[in-house]
């Protein structure tokens, strides 16, 4: 029975990085995680490819947002349904919770605030963001999770001291137009005007 467990695993990875690969628009609640893990190859090999990610959706829409996660944004984006809690044991829940569970309850909830995201990226003028910046950096990161990242010392060094030289000619820009770096409400507000969008707290 265990080897079977093991093969029907190994099945069900190779159907799911071949249905990633073929380009079909997928949608995913934190993608990273379920890519890094499940994806039977290097996942940078779905760079360009229509994979939504509904947390990085959700955190463009309310950056301010304290929780990011599927349970906490279902009642909130799609007319307060109540997500099912899983609880580590669906044998802990009722059986009707549990029916409506393994009937694929989050995947639903996760298509659905898609469809109710998509249109607050397109009003806020962020669709764009997300399109050509976040969501390309799905695999990237996934990738990074799952392999790690070759470091240069004397690379980094460089770019620290490149980072330093451009953090204190923006310092000085800013000062120049009277804005008080040290205050988060003042400097947001100025790069609201800069790019269009507020783009959260910067602390």
């Amino acid at each position: 029975a265990q080897d079977k467990d093991i093969l029907d695993a190994h099945v069900a990875r190779r159907e799911f990085s071949e249905l990633l690969r073929s380009g079909v628009p997928c949608v995913f609640h934190n993608a990273r995680a379920d890519i890094g893990t499940q994806y039977d190859s290097d996942p940078i090999e779905l760079l360009g490819k229509p994979i939504d990610d509904t947390l990085v959706m959700a955190f463009l829409v309310d950056p301010n947002s304290a929780e990011l996660g599927l349970k906490a944004l279902t009642p909130r984006y799609l007319g307060g349904r109540r997500a099912i809690p899983y609880p580590g044991d669906v044998g802990h829940l009722s059986v009707h919770e549990a029916a409506r569970y393994a009937a694929s309850s989050d995947t639903r909830n996760t298509y659905d605030l898609r469809r109710a995201l998509l249109p607050k990226l397109q009003a806020s003028g962020q669709w764009d963001l997300y399109k050509q910046v976040e969501r390309p950096l799905v695999p990237i990161v996934a990738s990074m999770e799952k392999y790690g990242v070759g470091v240069s010392i004397p690379r980094v060094i460089q770019a620290y001291k490149e980072h330093v030289t451009l953090e204190q000619g923006m310092r000085y820009a800013y000062l120049r137009q009277g804005v008080d770096l040290r205050s988060d409400s003042a400097t947001r507000k100025l790069i609201h005007n800069a790019i269009g969008f507020d783009p959260g707290t910067l602390d």
